[in-house]
């Protein structure tokens, strides 16, 4: 029988796939707990017509990033942090307080995500980071500076 899952089902598929599995426990098991549905002609065009918009709006975002990250190309970020006398952050520097960083001078929004260091930033001074997705990045200076 060919059912359309609607959460992720372990060793049967993801969301949204189009699975064939025995009657009984599509039955008994997947519909009871309401995880997938019979895939019927409307259905399956519902699954098609979700999967394009989702298609879209991944291309829309891809692009939008791209051009949030065109216009930090280079850029420099200054973020005042707690440090003692010999310039030794109290707190390594979290990638969400670059983001807020970026948000409050620049007036761009990112996800945590982007950011990417290999070190945790413990130190004043500048830093130079990688924003991005594995498709494109961009550096990215940071000046840490004592509050």
């Amino acid at each position: 029988m060919k059912v359309i899952l609607k959460e992720n089902v372990a060793s049967v598929g993801q969301k949204g796939s189009v699975v064939n599995v025995s009657e009984g426990y599509a039955i008994n098991y997947l519909f009871a707990r309401k995880l997938a549905q019979p895939a019927t002609p409307q259905a399956l065009k519902a699954v098609e017509q979700a999967q394009k918009h989702q298609t879209e709006k991944q291309a829309a975002d891809a692009e939008t990033l791209k051009t949030h990250l065109d216009a930090l190309k280079n850029a420099t970020i200054t973020l005042s942090v707690k440090a003692n006398e010999e310039g030794h952050l109290f707190a390594a520097i979290q990638p969400k307080d670059i983001v807020q960083a970026i948000t409050t001078q620049k007036k761009i929004t990112l996800d945590e995500t982007h950011i990417r260091f290999t070190d945790p930033l413990k130190e004043l001074g500048e830093h130079k980071l990688t924003i991005g997705t594995d498709d494109y990045s961009v550096s990215l200076n940071l000046n840490v500076t004592a509050e």
